[in-house]
């Protein structure tokens, strides 16, 4: 696309890191028989029979344990606590398939001290936006972005979540030349 006198080229970043990679609040703790997700605790799944007893299990290290359901038809698709509205028409291809977990280091670096309904609201837009960074990872929803004017390189970023954050992205960084 043409902006300000520049040319901006979206791709998609191949070599994108995994947001899990990246300093996040809350721990997932995943478990599937078909995909390699991720268990950042590294807890033995095969040591529960339900996952009524996984749930205990965590309870007993971490103060916070949420559920994640994921949707998988034409792609997957991660929520936290519950069933996305939007799986309703195929909620067969959807189920648990493990917890996002937080200790209480994180939750005392976010300045919580107890999980009051205020706090509560706050860890989970957090915690959102973690599983919505990591949607748009396994969805392929990262980009590059290069700035040229007059067929040279001017900028060149990676690594930006979101197609219309990456054009933003763009647009702010030709507006600052």
């Amino acid at each position: 696309m043409e902006y300000k006198d520049y040319v901006i080229e979206v791709e998609q970043d191949v070599w994108a890191e995994s947001p899990r990679e990246f300093d996040n609040v809350g721990m997932l703790v995943l478990s599937h028989k078909r995909y390699d997700l991720p268990n950042e605790i590294h807890f033995n799944f095969s040591e529960c029979d339900s996952w009524d007893e996984v749930e205990k299990e965590l309870r007993k290290v971490y103060p916070v344990v949420i559920p994640v359901f994921m949707y998988d038809h034409s792609g997957i698709n991660f929520s936290l606590g519950g069933y996305n509205p939007y799986w309703v028409h195929a909620s067969w291809d959807a189920g648990k398939v493990g917890y996002m977990v937080v200790d209480r280091d994180e939750l005392a670096e976010l300045g919580i001290k107890y999980l009051s309904k205020h706090n509560k609201e706050k860890l989970n837009r957090v915690l959102e936006g973690e599983i919505e960074q990591y949607n748009q990872y396994v969805g392929g929803d990262v980009w590059c972005v290069e700035i040229k004017q007059d067929d040279e390189l001017i900028d060149y970023q990676g690594g930006i979540f979101g197609y219309d954050e990456a054009l933003q992205s763009a647009m702010g960084e030709i507006d600052c030349y």
